[in-house]
């Protein structure tokens, strides 16, 4: 959200730079985050639902999609009970896990948390992209210039 909200300041400058490299370091997204997206803006940010609707297809564009399968809805279900994930994130980590992604950037997980190839079907690190010390990560991930 704060790569659309210019108000955010530093935060704002963070997330834009991490959209501009995202698809050339090979960035997915969990569908699911892309109607968080939307539901965000129309209904926190007080967006009109075409102006979110304009976001949400640019990344579209920016980045492959990933769908969750039902193999993904089976690991996000474990994991929620194994784990005391909320479903709806255990579900965005499973999808991008069968996506191919080895680092899930969000400031709501707990960062720093892994999850191991048992649990997923590969190993997923949850990294928060606002804290300074993951620069190394955002940087050796192509999603941030030094």
């Amino acid at each position: 959200m704060y790569a659309f909200d210019a108000k955010a300041g530093s935060k704002h400058a963070r997330a834009s730079a991490i959209l501009t490299a995202a698809s050339e370091a090979g960035a997915r997204l969990p569908l699911q985050v892309l109607g968080e997206v939307f539901a965000v803006l129309t209904r926190r940010r007080g967006w009109s639902a075409t102006d979110a609707r304009e976001v949400v297809t640019g990344l579209i564009d920016l980045v492959p999609v990933i769908a969750a399968s039902p193999t993904s809805l089976v690991r996000a279900m474990k994991l929620s009970e194994s784990h005391g994930v909320s479903f709806w994130d255990a579900q965005i980590a499973a999808a991008a896990a069968e996506g191919g992604c080895t680092i899930l950037l969000s400031e709501d997980f707990q960062d720093g948390r892994r999850f191991s190839a048992a649990d997923l079907g590969r190993a997923l690190a949850i990294v928060d992209p606002f804290e300074d010390a993951n620069i190394p990560i955002l940087v050796n991930a192509g999603l941030l210039a030094t």
